[in-house]
């Protein structure tokens, strides 16, 4: 009896969200990972701020809306992009807002944030974990976190299988004003990616200005199809808008402090 309820607890696709357990940031660890989200006197926050509420507009709806954050290619900082956008959304936020890390092989959420999940989405779409056993909340602010480890496994078939859909259903259930951002692997890293979009809403490309090319950009797009990309984010970007009048200038660092 004992297995049998077990395993009907594993499968059960419930998550509370105001009963998952509370984790304090080490800011200090933010810092050192390049973390600028919550931290209203960084410059460098301002371009999130403005994804953002752009993101918002384009998210209002009756329900959930499930977006993933993917790249191309590997090393574009969809990664630090997805963290820093979760945590701007989560300082304004009228409802929760779930960041789900769901690079199976490479995942580095937990690490970014200084997280030590003992129990991660690999184990749920395992059957090894009930979801509300891997979920985490941001003491302080409407942030929840689905972390994975990082682990040199095969991954498709999960993605493929039951408990991912048991994950997107657990996840549409929260209130309709709810934000889910997925962190997902680079399109071409495998077909992670392919198979994960399929059950978003659509997806945000993140473009490394110094290595993804116009072929990479229009490829994956296609791959991706039909799932909408709802924007596009150039990373590592030096041209004009960082001139005296742009966006990581001193002109507003001086205008805002």
């Amino acid at each position: 009896m004992a297995e049998a309820d077990r395993i009907s607890v594993a499968c059960s696709p419930a998550l509370q969200l105001e009963s998952l357990p509370a984790i304090k940031f080490d800011e200090g660890r933010l810092a050192e990972h390049r973390i600028v989200g919550l931290n209203r006197g960084d410059s460098r926050t301002r371009p999130f701020n403005l994804l953002r509420t752009k993101l918002a507009q384009l998210l209002q709806g009756p329900s959930p809306r499930l977006i993933g954050v993917t790249s191309a290619t590997p090393a574009a900082g969809k990664s630090f992009i997805s963290v820093n956008l979760a945590l701007s959304l989560a300082k304004v936020a009228e409802g929760p807002v779930i960041l789900v890390d769901l690079d199976l092989r490479r995942g580095s959420v937990a690490a970014e944030l200084g997280l030590e999940p003992v129990r991660d989405v690999r184990t749920f779409l395992l059957g090894e974990a009930a979801l509300q056993d891997i979920g985490m909340r941001i003491e302080g602010l409407p942030l929840f976190i689905l972390p994975t480890n990082a682990a040199a496994q095969e991954s498709a078939e999960l993605l493929a299988g039951e408990r991912f859909i048991h994950l997107g259903q657990a996840l549409r259930a929260q209130p309709a004003n709810t934000v889910v951002l997925f962190d997902l692997p680079p399109v071409f890293a495998n077909d992670d990616a392919l198979l994960s979009v399929e059950r978003l809403d659509g997806y945000i490309l993140v473009v490394d200005s110094t290595e993804t090319s116009k072929a990479h950009v229009v490829d994956a797009m296609s791959m991706l199809a039909p799932t909408p990309c709802i924007g596009t984010i150039l990373n590592r970007y030096k041209g004009p808008m960082f001139d005296k009048f742009g966006y990581g200038s001193d002109v507003y660092g001086k205008y805002y402090g």
